[in-house]
């Protein structure tokens, strides 16, 4: 597990898997038998294999540090991920030759009191938030996948379309 998290923020949960260069893959970390998010690695998408790594984040300490793209933003659930592709122990790959796809899956609970058409997944680039590309939100899916040619951290951020709707703020600390 790679650290120097956003926030030096605490990793919840993980999951990582070998991709090849050569066909590519998928990477899921699940709940229940239900992807939270999932990548898509297409073929070719660098000059070598890597191993990808998916970290849920302390949304909290990540927040503190970041704060939001806007006062409109606000974080939806616990979906705040730190995503790397490591090639060696000292080796990231920091864009990708191909775009990956990056699809977060949500629930009804999870929204309630945001604008479902408003979801998008924002990256962080060591200094500011960044809007994905090509994002879809599919309602029926409860999904919001976009694509990517660099790694960091990933939210996914709503707008409230009820006044009032926050969410709470903890500190802790990053592990490896």
């Amino acid at each position: 597990t790679t650290t120097g998290c956003t926030g030096s923020s605490t990793i919840e949960e993980e999951t990582a898997d070998t991709v090849t260069k050569a066909s590519g893959g998928e990477v899921d970390l699940q709940e229940g038998g239900s992807s939270k998010i999932k990548l898509t690695i297409p073929a070719n998408f660098s000059n070598s294999d890597a191993d990808f790594q998916i970290k849920r984040l302390d949304k909290d300490s990540v927040v503190l540090t970041t704060s939001t793209p806007d006062t409109a933003k606000q974080i939806i659930d616990e979906h705040v991920y730190q995503l790397d592709a490591v090639t060696s122990l000292s080796g990231k790959i920091s864009s990708f030759d191909e775009s990956i796809t990056i699809t977060m899956t949500y629930t009804d609970a999870q929204i309630v009191g945001y604008d479902e058409s408003s979801l998008v997944i924002y990256r962080w680039d060591g200094s500011a938030w960044y809007e994905l590309d090509s994002c879809v939100v599919d309602t029926d899916a409860n999904t919001v996948s976009c694509t990517t040619s660099e790694f960091s951290t990933f939210v996914l951020f709503g707008e409230s379309n009820v006044a009032g709707v926050s969410n709470g703020i903890d500190n802790q600390a990053c592990r490896g």
